[in-house]
């Protein structure tokens, strides 16, 4: 299922922890949410626009998962082969296992407002960035 039009990549240098930054600070986050922010900088090419909605939306996932109040960890680490492991930690329930390999496809959502598109368009925003997103329950 075809659901966003694809548009070319915009690819320009980006800080990734002055980019987080950036994007909590936009997103006007609740006093009852601590994000622990990565100290650890890596410069990655990205499209600027594409990779803010990409984590606005997780971020805003993660919030609503903790009912507006918890803890979010961002986590940044270099990989072999100048790949690079952005990790969005929240402290919510986990997602059930049943709903686990659904929540990347178009219109899936268990949210009682909501198009079940969100995740869906990151997973095509990582995909365009020739990455891959997933989702696991820490036990």
């Amino acid at each position: 299922m075809t659901f966003v039009k694809e548009s070319k990549l915009q690819l320009e240098s980006t800080p990734l922890v002055e980019f987080f930054n950036s994007i909590v600070t936009d997103m006007g986050i609740s006093d009852k949410i601590t994000i622990h922010m990565p100290t650890n900088d890596v410069t990655i090419q990205s499209d600027k626009i594409k990779l803010h909605s990409l984590f606005s939306n997780l971020i805003l996932n993660a919030i609503q998962a903790m009912d507006n109040k918890g803890i979010i960890t961002i986590r940044i680490s270099k990989k072999l082969n100048n790949l690079v492991e952005i990790e969005i930690e929240d402290d919510g329930p986990s997602i059930p296992e049943e709903n686990i390999k659904k929540i990347f496809e178009p219109l899936f959502t268990t949210k009682q407002v909501g198009t079940g598109l969100g995740l869906a368009s990151c997973k095509k925003i990582v995909e365009q960035h020739h990455g891959t997103i997933l989702s696991q329950m820490i036990r």
